[in-house]
């Protein structure tokens, strides 16, 4: 096993899920995660794959597997990645929604998404820039 093509590793994710349903192990969130994480790794070289961790979103959820906060980390990770700060919003949206809050890994994604501390805190949901400019 060495360094694969781009193409391998585009196609890694959906072998390992077949894998898993050929042998009955049914994927979880903690399977979506770590696939997201994988496909976040491949962002900085493939701007398709932001589009394929909201595939495997899309697929987690469909399956009615909860999305937490470590999912949505996984995700802010491809987006940091890839440099896609309206698909980061999102995230933070859906985190907000589901009263998830954020982590240092949260923080660290959004930081490194942004060319600027500004920026980064800009990015900051209003109600926790509210709590902090008391």
């Amino acid at each position: 096993m060495g360094g694969g093509s781009d193409e391998a590793e585009e196609g890694g994710e959906d072998l390992f899920l077949a894998a898993m349903r050929a042998n009955n192990v049914a994927p979880d969130s903690q399977t979506y995660t770590a696939l997201m994480s994988m496909v976040a790794r491949a962002a900085r070289k493939n701007d398709k794959m932001v589009a394929k961790a909201w595939e495997l979103l899309g697929e987690m959820q469909g399956l009615g597997l909860a999305v937490d906060r470590a999912t949505c980390n996984a995700l802010l990770n491809v987006c940091a990645n890839a440099g896609t700060a309206e698909r980061a919003q999102e995230v933070l949206q859906m985190m907000e929604a589901a009263g998830l809050a954020w982590d240092a890994y949260t923080y660290t994604a959004m930081m490194r998404l942004s060319p600027s501390a500004a920026e980064a805190a800009a990015l900051l949901p209003e109600r926790v820039r509210r709590e902090v400019l008391r």
